[in-house]
């Protein structure tokens, strides 16, 4: 379901979501309207955890129970992760882009005792977010 460069877009996540939850397929559709007509804005907060994500999720949608909201975010994180570990690029327009790069294995020199050591190759991730969110922050 990825296009040819294995660029994951929010469409695409939705409907993976949606797919692993059997019992509301409209779900994710019903969050995102949910949260664009809400009367209360959302708070941006500097740092926020998954628990507490999941109780702001339930003031601004007051018609769901916190489980459906657990559920959903689980869900959300999962897919996201899962993907990452594919090495697939995702990308939500307006908010943020990610992808996974590969860094090569390289000589260092341990500061204490000056010996060389090699640092082995990993992946990294690498988020970058849109201009259009760093305008409404900072306004």
């Amino acid at each position: 379901m990825t296009n040819q460069k294995g660029i994951i877009n929010k469409d695409i996540l939705i409907n993976r979501i949606a797919k692993t939850i059997p019992d509301e397929s409209k779900l994710i559709g019903k969050v995102m309207g949910q949260i664009k007509n809400a009367r209360k804005k959302p708070r941006i907060r500097l740092n926020i955890n998954e628990k507490q994500l999941r109780v702001h999720l339930s003031e601004v949608i007051k018609k769901w129970e916190r489980s459906q909201i657990s559920l959903l975010v689980n869900k959300f994180l999962m897919e996201m992760k899962s993907s990452w570990q594919k090495g697939e690029k995702i990308v939500l327009p307006g908010i943020f882009a990610t992808q996974v790069y590969r860094t090569p294995a390289r000589k260092v020199k341990n500061p204490q005792t000056g010996q060389p050591m090699m640092v082995p190759a990993k992946n990294r991730l690498k988020i970058r977010v849109s201009s259009k969110l760093k305008r409404e922050i900072n306004n």
